[in-house]
């Protein structure tokens, strides 16, 4: 029976609830026109806390407020409309756990009672980033909305809050140093940009310090390096939405250029062949050597390979020629070295003009005298050997003498040579001779007296060069030359004093002279004029016919006459 009372009593109390607000819902349903006084105060209205102007939340907060209406019972439910442009109609936000998109939010049950709640928009269901404008529309128990939803002018409606979700943190390069690179440079330059919020700032920090903050995309900063190594910097950039991207640049700071030297050829040497072996040392204590060039004569460097220390250069020509080697380091240091050296493989031009081959000395001081040029390179020195001993290296001269030469037969060579080692070399054999001639008169012997035909005879020779020549003087006639003979007649001879003079001369130019003095007489008891006996007579024989015949011409033209 008591279960019966409360069934009958719940029943009365719905029909009595349906029956008082049931001509309401009949005439106002669920977005509906709102349908108010003369003065509009049935209308609900809401609103939406401020957002701010960039997110990088994915759900975003939407934190509204509604008003119910006089005479309402509060708020029943808010709608939450979202656009991604203000040309664009609004759109319900009714994401899978709520399809119906009403959101209770705090309800209120008084007249007027105000409803406080958060939407959380899921741009997931809505297509990501964007800039999302919202509108509320409230509605309150008695089913007044704020909008009409479905009217044509319901687009128009302006937007309650705004803002732009911005997931992606912004993309950020280091142009200079390069992560993981060598530099030489203080200076570190980088570019950020984000399309969507931009870049709000630019972080900076070296080696841990506080980082210095910059306000521009892209820019530079100096940095303060004093040590040479290993540094690190830090360099983040933020978006307007609070995304930030960050790279860590270790870099090796080398501000010192390599070391480099070239060891051959020497500077301002020259070489004796066209085809010339370059060698050099090159090192970096900070970096190491990335590349090195070499170039000759302002033409086009040659790349070579950063181990490398040496390099043949082929088919130069014969003259100066300027020599730069280029080394550069990881860090972009370079080092030059620029050396001038010269080409000369022909060998110099000498002449020996004195002594002449297979010639003689007669002196023991022998002077040398030569010719020396060279068109290329100049002739460094000039290098005399006697007999193959004693080098006398002479740079500027022209002569030279060997003092105290013994006699006989020696080989004297001259060696000139250039300044990029050519040599030419001229010989010549020379006999030293110092000792005179040996002259001796066999006949007549000196101080005899001699008569009838008279021949001079002697022996001249020479042991160390030779007799070149002989003459044989007699009294003051002119000298005559007995090369090779050892006697001459003297033919007719006056009576009375007589002198011969041999002279013999060798092959060196010494010479030496014999005289003998004689007398010249008739032959002992005889004619004088020392004529033989048989001439003497027959020449007395002679004079006297002559004398008669002159006598007897005499007489006959004398008796002519006196007839």
């Amino acid at each position: 029976m008591s279960r019966r009372m409360a069934a009958l009593a719940i029943g009365g109390f719905v029909v009595v609830l349906l029956t008082a607000y049931l001509p309401t819902a009949g005439v106002f349903v669920p977005f509906a026109p709102p349908i108010g006084t003369v003065s509009g105060t049935r209308i609900p209205d809401s609103s939406v806390q401020a957002l701010p102007e960039y997110t990088n939340q994915r759900v975003i907060m939407v934190n509204y407020t509604a008003n119910g209406t006089a005479g309402s019972s509060g708020v029943f439910w808010t709608e939450l409309y979202y656009r991604t442009s203000s040309d664009m109609p609004w759109v319900r936000y009714a994401p899978p756990w709520n399809p119906s998109g009403q959101w209770s939010g705090q309800l209120g049950f008084s007249t007027g009672a105000i409803a406080a709640g958060t939407i959380l928009f899921d741009t997931y269901f809505t297509g990501g980033e964007a800039t999302y404008e919202f509108l509320t529309v409230a509605v309150d128990r008695g089913f007044w909305t704020e909008y009409d939803v479905k009217a044509p002018g319901f687009k128009d409606t302006p937007a309650k809050a705004r803002t732009t979700l911005d997931t992606r943190p912004p993309k950020l390069f280091v142009a200079t140093p390069t992560p993981g690179s060598y530099t030489n440079e203080k200076v570190l330059r980088w570019l950020a940009e984000d399309e969507v919020s931009g870049v709000a700032k630019v972080l900076v920090s070296l080696d841990g310090a506080a980082p210095d903050v910059f306000t521009e995309p892209m820019g530079s900063m100096d940095l303060a390096l004093t040590v040479e190594g290993a540094h690190t910097a830090v360099v983040r950039a933020v978006d307007r939405a609070g995304n930030a991207e960050e790279i860590e640049d270790p870099f090796h700071y080398d501000p010192n250029a390599p070391t480099l030297q070239i060891t051959a050829p020497q500077r301002d040497s020259f070489v004796n062949n066209r085809n010339v072996e370059v060698r050099w040392t090159a090192g970096d204590s900070g970096s190491s050597i990335a590349a090195l060039a070499l170039s000759v004569d302002s033409n086009p460097p040659v790349a070579l390979a950063p181990t490398d220390t040496s390099y043949i250069l082929r088919d130069l020509l014969e003259r100066g020629h300027v020599l730069t080697l280029i080394a550069r380091d990881l860090a972009g240091n370079l080092a030059t070295q620029t050396i001038g050296f010269g080409v000369d493989a022909t060998p110099p031009e000498v002449t020996l003009i004195s002594p002449k081959a297979d010639s003689y000395a007669n002196v023991q001081q022998l002077q040398v005298l030569w010719t020396g040029f060279d068109a290329v390179s100049g002739v460094e020195k000039y290098r005399l050997t006697l007999d193959g001993t004693g080098p006398v290296d002479l740079t500027s001269a022209a002569g030279y003498t060997f003092p105290d030469v013994p006699e006989g037969r020696r080989l004297l060579t001259l060696e000139a040579i250039d300044r990029a080692g050519n040599a030419a070399v001229v010989s010549a054999r020379v006999t030293v001779d110092v000792t005179l001639p040996e002259v001796s008169i066999t006949a007549p012997v000196q101080g005899a007296t001699v008569s009838g035909n008279v021949a001079a005879n002697w022996t001249a020779t020479d042991a160390g060069s030779g007799i070149a020549r002989v003459q044989l003087l007699f009294d003051s006639q002119p000298a005559i030359v007995v090369t090779g003979a050892q006697t001459h007649a003297l033919g007719t001879i006056a009576v009375g004093p007589h002198a011969v003079t041999v002279r013999a001369w060798d092959n060196a130019g010494n010479m030496q002279e014999a005289t003998v003095a004689f007398t010249y007489a008739l032959v002992p008891g005889g004619p004088a004029g020392g004529l033989p006996a048989i001439d003497f007579w027959i020449l007395m024989a002679i004079i006297g016919a002559i004398a008669v015949g002159s006598a007897y011409y005499a007489v006959r033209r004398r008796k002519r006459a006196q007839a």
